[in-house]
């Protein structure tokens, strides 16, 4: 069989940074313990990683303070926590039509607890549509806003510094989901919320950690209580960043990892986005060229993830081929319904996606449009 073509980076990117495994490596054979619970050398050390982490991280994120990165197993439960946190009964939520399950699933469990949530209107792409946000801010007295700094489905990015730019003149909190935009462009300031992400996609990281970063006075209420290694002669959840949010032991190795693949993204920046970009648009002109399918992912103002819809029969066959022929998409809802929906893909079975990565190559996409050309 040849060599995996891998374009399923907007589910987990693959490979990782080389510097990640000894990273890990490191932190998992050295003499490192658990953080805050002692002051040994080895729980000093463990706290050494955790601390680099946040300055690390703060590299992305330079205006967000370092005790208010916060740590947590991956955007999912970091969206869960800004989103569940900081709502109640008798509050409403704006949420654009496009998002990922990590918020519509919240969403739609905090609806059954009083919480009311309303889409904002989208363009064809799925990027929100300002006006109708402005509308519905000077209308509605809103609690939070929820919106995707890009698209899962078909890559297109929201503007998503005018959006936090309105939120703060009316002051909403702005919850944002960088899943798909973290490693791959600048992240945005934020004046007053929470900035989710993990690090096993753009960042080149291992899987098992992420990010929520609270910017201003956004302190959403912890959803998970137990041990952090400070005020531990009580039974009372310590109320300071980060400790509130980080009960039980925190992954050190995926950190450490993270911190690595953190530092071989910006160290190697200019090259990496070169690289995807330039893959991702020979697949795009490829794929226009050559395929009779519709392309859901606009050419400009989008991260390199590229969605092809048509008939369920006909995408199901496509994937069951690719992977035959050793190349790695993935076919189906993406694990967003909501975003399939708008695009009108929910009653076809969704999409083929494919997400090149900093090291796909001319001959990977060359590939793929010739096993695509067979298959046609």
């Amino acid at each position: 069989m040849s060599h995996l073509i891998y374009v399923d980076n907007a589910a987990t990117s693959w490979p990782k940074a080389p510097t990640v495994p000894q990273a890990m490596s490191d932190a998992l054979t050295g003499e490192v313990g658990n953080v805050g619970r002692s002051s040994h050398t080895a729980s000093i050390a463990a706290s050494e990683i955790v601390y680099q982490g946040r300055v690390t991280n703060q590299k992305l994120l330079p205006y967000v303070h370092r005790n208010k990165i916060i740590f947590t197993s991956g955007a999912t439960e970091s969206l869960n926590i800004a989103i569940q946190g900081s709502v109640e009964a008798g509050h409403t939520i704006l949420v654009s039509s496009v998002e990922h399950n990590a918020v519509a699933r919240v969403i739609h469990h905090l609806s059954f607890k009083g919480v009311t949530y309303k889409k904002l209107v989208c363009d064809a792409s799925g990027v929100v549509d300002l006006t109708d946000l402005k509308k519905k801010l000077e209308k509605e007295r809103i609690s939070l806003v929820v919106i995707t700094h890009a698209n899962n489905v078909n890559g297109a990015i929201n503007p998503i510094q005018e959006i936090a730019s309105m939120c703060a003149s009316y002051g909403a909190p702005l919850v944002v989901d960088a899943s798909q935009t973290a490693g791959e462009i600048e992240l945005p300031t934020v004046e007053y919320g929470a900035i989710c992400f993990s690090h096993h996609k753009g960042l080149l990281g291992p899987p098992g950690v992420g990010v929520m970063a609270l910017v201003g006075d956004f302190a959403p209420r912890p959803l998970l209580f137990g041990g952090t290694g400070s005020n531990s002669e009580s039974v009372v959840q310590p109320s300071l960043t980060p400790d509130a949010y980080e009960s039980g032991t925190l992954p050190i190795a995926s950190i450490h990892g993270a911190s690595s693949g953190i530092e071989y993204v910006l160290e190697h920046w200019d090259e990496l986005q070169r690289t995807r970009k330039e893959a991702h648009l020979l697949l795009y002109d490829l794929l226009v060229e050559k395929q009779s399918v519709r392309i859901l992912t606009p050419k400009e103002k989008s991260v390199s993830v590229l969605s092809l819809a048509g008939e369920k029969t006909v995408l199901d066959e496509i994937a069951l081929l690719l992977y035959q022929h050793n190349i790695a998409v993935r076919g189906g809802f993406h694990c967003a319904p909501w975003a399939h929906q708008h695009f009108g893909t929910d009653h076809s079975g969704g999409t083929i996606r494919f997400s090149v990565g900093p090291t796909t190559q001319k001959s990977d996409i060359e590939r793929i449009i010739t096993v695509l050309e067979d298959i046609r």
